[in-house]
């Protein structure tokens, strides 16, 4: 049984010390959020949202322009993971809609996250399905950086 859900990883998970400074990094920034993937128990995927400063993203990302409208708040995704063996099986977009659900429960107007550009990379192609748009033309190929833009009244019909 497949669970996508908020938790913090247990203390005494099997990770790397500096995977473990990362996640508490991820979890100190204002409105973090952390989701996991479990299937029967067995910890799968995770993700991690957190709100960013005007400032803070023109330090990552000086040519973008994410702040031009008022009352924008801007949420970065970060850190999502499949394990390998349980990769293609459409994971990684269940746990990127779940949490894009709390970031705008949260109150984010846009979401920013970075992917590797590589070719075989099969994020960008979701993140883009799920309606993530290029931040700007000409990026650092290294980093490739990808917005969402909750549009206004997105819920109500």
């Amino acid at each position: 049984m497949w669970e996508v859900h908020l938790e913090r990883i247990a203390p005494g998970a099997k990770t790397a010390k500096d995977t473990e400074a990362r996640i508490e990094g991820f979890l100190k920034r204002p409105n973090a959020t952390e989701v996991v993937l479990r299937k029967d128990g067995e910890l799968v995927g995770c993700a991690f949202s957190f709100e960013e400063s005007e400032g803070e993203i023109k330090k990552e990302i000086p040519y973008a322009n994410l702040f031009a409208k008022p009352k924008t708040r801007v949420f970065q995704i970060k850190g999502v993971n499949i394990r390998r063996n349980h990769r293609g099986q459409g994971l990684g977009q269940m746990i990127t809609e779940k949490i894009m659900e709390e970031t705008k429960k949260k109150g984010a107007t846009k979401i920013v996250l970075s992917t590797f550009p590589e070719k075989d990379n099969p994020a960008p192609n979701l993140y883009q399905k799920l309606g993530f748009q290029e931040v700007a033309p000409n990026q650092d190929p290294k980093s490739f950086y990808m917005v969402y833009e909750y549009v206004e009244n997105e819920d109500s019909n």
